[in-house]
């Protein structure tokens, strides 16, 4: 069994160095909250829950909204080293963060659909996209097979984000119109990679499904 994360090799070993930078730095801050009975997950949707607040003054605050944006990525950042301080960090945690990780960019294409800040079926396209990127990532990964380098285009995005709410630009447009081309391009060929790794792969060993997970640590498969 592969990893549960969209992240090429060179990508993960930068993650995994980082994590271990998060957990020096940020490991006796977080322990405390293990008394209080929190969990990993409880703080993963701690962050997920600022995406509320986070839509609801992205119009009428878009300051405000930024700052909650912020607040819920740099909480997304200390799941991970929670989980692994407590050593309770399980695999079923990295589906969570992967899974949590995205959400907030779905949230914000959303809020710029409704808000008319951009073309919406352009806006609509890139979301989509950007979806089938990262399951198809995660499925390589899984299944070992290579993946090929993809474009990141979520923090561009919240930048994007950040400065139209302190400066009143808007560069959604071109931005979606860009990176819907560059992730269709990546979605491509993470389909014919599969493709071609599932049409070696005898029937009976299809149908036997994944093996059984081994317990390895959250930070093993993504570092959160």
């Amino acid at each position: 069994m592969g990893s549960l994360n969209d992240f090429t090799d060179v990508e993960r070993e930068r993650q995994l160095a980082f994590a271990r930078a998060r957990t020096r730095w940020l490991g006796h801050a977080v322990k405390p909250l293990q008394r209080l009975g929190i969990t990993a997950d409880h703080v993963t949707l701690a962050g997920l829950a600022l995406l509320i607040p986070y839509a609801w003054f992205f119009h009428s605050n878009p300051k405000l909204a930024a700052a909650f944006l912020l607040t819920s990525i740099l909480i997304d950042g200390i799941d991970g080293v929670y989980a692994r301080v407590t050593g309770t960090a399980t695999e079923g945690g990295a589906l969570t963060d992967v899974c949590a990780d995205h959400i907030g960019m779905i949230v914000t294409v959303l809020l710029i659909i409704h808000h008319g800040l951009s073309n919406a079926v352009m806006a609509a396209y890139y979301a989509v996209i950007y979806v089938a990127v990262v399951a198809l990532s995660v499925l390589q990964n899984y299944a070992g097979v290579p993946l090929q380098t993809v474009i990141r285009t979520k923090f561009p995005l919240y930048l994007l984000v950040a400065v139209q709410a302190f400066t009143g630009w808007n560069g959604f447009f071109p931005l979606f119109a860009v990176f819907s081309v560059t992730m269709t391009f990546n979605a491509l060929q993470s389909f014919f990679r599969l493709k071609r790794h599932f049409s070696r792969t005898p029937p009976q060993e299809a149908s036997a499904g994944p093996a059984a997970p081994s317990g390895s640590e959250r930070d093993s498969s993504l570092p959160g």
